[in-house]
């Protein structure tokens, strides 16, 4: 879950064709705080499998690998198998959110399936991500390499066994005598909506913003943008008064771990909150030379 972040981001702007992400503040909520390439059949049969309709006793899958094992999900659940695309980190995200990402004016979140088996490691540029979609929403599933798409009999399906990913299997097929075994994954118990709700409020909220924008295609939205680390954040310009450079910081007992403490600004006490500490984001010799933005409500 997003603890720290939860409700404070408004939502997400995707702006340059998706090549930049910008976090949408709510400044009211934060001042109230406390190579695997699909050949032409492969990607035709990805897309159109579904509909090709395979026998009573056979089932379709997409294999791929983690780790040591092989995974898979029926291909009636995978959209599109693409590689790993750049990936916007989210504050306070669960460990197994390795961000989100942009696709064709889709905002989906991006799943480490070795993270969530208890695997350790990251994705790099050899990492596929397999998108899925388990009925209600769609998301990305991080794996190591997506091998074939195959036609299995069901009767091969046997029941799941134990294990860190037993809560996510479906059940295991027994291929080439035994000598292969195949985890078959169900979507709809990998993860649910709330898991993903900070990561996806941004997905739900454009979706909102389309019907608005399509009644007066001249709104706009003006925001300050400012860094964080090596991403990107902004609030509502209406609601920034000024942008000061930091002044001496007078700390007090017993406040929030976010709080630093409070400025006098020209006769006015203003608490400053850090949020590098709010979303839990290493600190650095650069907040030396951090702004300060002076926000309000409206």
């Amino acid at each position: 879950n997003l603890k720290g972040a939860d409700g404070v981001i408004e939502g997400i702007l995707i702006l340059q064709e998706g090549k930049r992400v910008v976090m949408l503040l709510d400044a009211g909520k934060v001042i109230k705080l406390g190579d695997f390439e699909l050949s032409p059949d492969q990607a035709s049969a990805v897309a159109g499998l579904q509909d090709s309709g395979a026998g009573d006793g056979e089932e379709q899958i997409v294999i791929f690998s983690v780790g040591e094992g092989e995974y898979a999900f029926d291909v009636r659940d995978v959209k599109e198998i693409i590689r790993l695309p750049a990936l916007m980190k989210v504050p306070n995200g669960a460990d197994y959110i390795e961000g989100v990402f942009s696709i064709r004016n889709e905002l989906l979140a991006a799943l480490n399936l070795g993270r969530l088996l208890g695997m350790k490691g990251r994705p790099d540029e050899n990492s596929r991500v397999v998108i899925i979609h388990n009925g209600s929403f769609s998301c990305g599933v991080i794996v190591d390499k997506v091998s074939q798409i195959l036609r299995v009999r069901k009767d091969l399906l046997k029941a799941g066994g134990k294990g860190p990913e037993s809560g996510f299997v479906k059940g295991i097929f027994n291929l080439n005598e035994g000598r292969r075994l195949v985890m078959l994954l169900e979507p709809r118990k990998l993860v649910s909506l709330e898991e993903l709700q900070g990561a996806l409020k941004g997905d739900q909220k454009r979706q909102h913003e389309k019907s608005t924008h399509a009644a007066g295609a001249d709104q706009s939205l003006e925001c300050v943008v400012f860094r964080l680390g090596e991403e990107e954040y902004g609030i509502d310009i209406h609601h920034v008064q000024e942008i000061n450079r930091m002044k001496e910081i007078t700390r007090f007992p017993g406040a929030p771990a976010f709080i630093d403490g409070m400025v006098d600004l020209r006769g006015e006490i203003i608490p400053i909150l850090n949020l590098r500490s709010l979303f839990a984001l290493p600190h650095s010799e650069a907040e030396k030379a951090s702004k300060f933005l002076v926000a309000g409500q409206l």
